[in-house]
């Protein structure tokens, strides 16, 4: 999961400065992780991990595709939120509640552009 959290941080920023391009690839990336974590995790420490993904993650990754599908910042940062709260209510569920992801305020990475390049 700590690469979804990165992940999690680079999508935000993409959706932050209108980079969609970016932003539909690191959801790809951030969607891929999950289906990882379902499919070769599915019931971890007697959570129903898969299904936990299923109900509150999948939804959560599909209002912010439809959000950068229509290059909306406004919903993509609602959704992103909802995200959030989503990756959040499922570690209370699995037991690992002391884990809290925010919406991310700065960026540590300073070899990365992540407004759209000008074409």
């Amino acid at each position: 999961m700590e690469i979804t959290q990165l992940r999690h941080f680079k999508l935000a920023f993409a959706g932050k400065v209108n980079n969609w391009e970016l932003a539909s690839y690191e959801l790809a990336q951030v969607r891929k992780s999950f289906d990882a974590a379902a499919k070769f995790y599915p019931v971890l420490q007697n959570v129903q991990q898969a299904k936990l993904i299923g109900d509150v993650t999948y939804p959560a990754l599909k209002a912010i595709d439809e959000s950068i599908k229509a290059k909306d910042r406004a919903s993509f940062q609602r959704s992103f939120n909802d995200l959030t709260n989503a990756c959040n209510g499922c570690h209370q569920q699995a037991n690992v509640g002391f884990i809290v992801i925010r919406v991310p305020t700065s960026s540590p990475f300073t070899n990365q552009v992540f407004p759209p390049p000008e074409r």
